[in-house]
């Protein structure tokens, strides 16, 4: 983001001019699935490896499952580390909820009738690197048999800016329509995480900052990102 600053304005003013900008700038906020009948909201999570897309959907399930009652399944699409597929393995259980792998297209298409009378559906896929084109393009041909409501790139906080925009780019393929930004505890600042942001036409959805399932979760606001930048201005 840029302003072409006046030099008659007061250290205020610039600093609102600043804030106006940013908020005019940044992605709207996406709200969560509502409640429906007769088909699933089916929601995907990709991004860069690292990032947190697992423990994410651990706290999704522990929002939609636990906080709100509402039926849920489980889809992972990452057999490339074990430890996946067990840590969400365990919160299947603890919920009562089913956890079915699908790491190819073919399998994706014999797990998704069984589904189908789930209220949401969480699917898990593999980190990837934004270098390697072709694996995100075998995400990507998995999510088209998926055909998920909501798919949402999953960007942390600490990546430097670069890296950033590169994953916005490369995951593009798999037509992510909203973002969840995670670490936020761990990032010294939010400058970089938000002038990304400033520079992507998808919607916001979550936040998260913790490893607390339960509570290191919340709908996103530009609004703390915002605060954070203009907080030593």
């Amino acid at each position: 983001c840029s302003l072409d600053a006046n030099y008659s304005w007061t250290h205020e003013e610039l600093k609102r001019k600043l804030q106006q900008l940013l908020i005019s700038r940044m992605p709207t906020i996406a709200p969560p699935p509502r409640r429906s009948s007769g088909h699933p909201s089916i929601i995907a999570l990709v991004g860069p490896t690292g990032v947190g897309k697992t423990t994410t959907i651990a706290k999704l399930v522990t929002k939609y499952r636990l906080q709100q009652g509402r039926e849920v399944a489980l889809i992972t699409a990452d057999t490339y580390r074990i430890a996946a597929v067990e840590q969400l393995q365990q919160y299947a259980d603890l919920f009562d909820s089913k956890l079915m792998i699908a790491s190819t297209a073919a399998q994706m298409q014999e797990v998704m009738p069984c589904v189908q009378n789930e209220d949401i559906v969480l699917i898990d896929t593999a980190g990837r690197s934004a270098v390697d084109s072709n694996r995100i393009q075998e995400t990507a041909d998995i999510l088209a048999v998926a055909q998920p409501s909501e798919t949402h790139l999953v960007l942390a906080a600490t990546t430097s800016n670069a890296s950033t925009m590169k994953a916005i780019s490369a995951f593009s393929p798999t037509k992510y329509n909203r973002i969840i930004v995670t670490k936020l505890d761990e990032a010294a600042t939010y400058g970089g995480i938000t002038s990304s942001l400033c520079n992507v036409g998808n919607n916001l959805s979550w936040f998260t900052d913790g490893q607390d399932v339960s509570t290191h979760i919340e709908i996103a606001r530009d609004s703390r990102l915002i605060e954070n930048v203009l907080s030593d201005f």
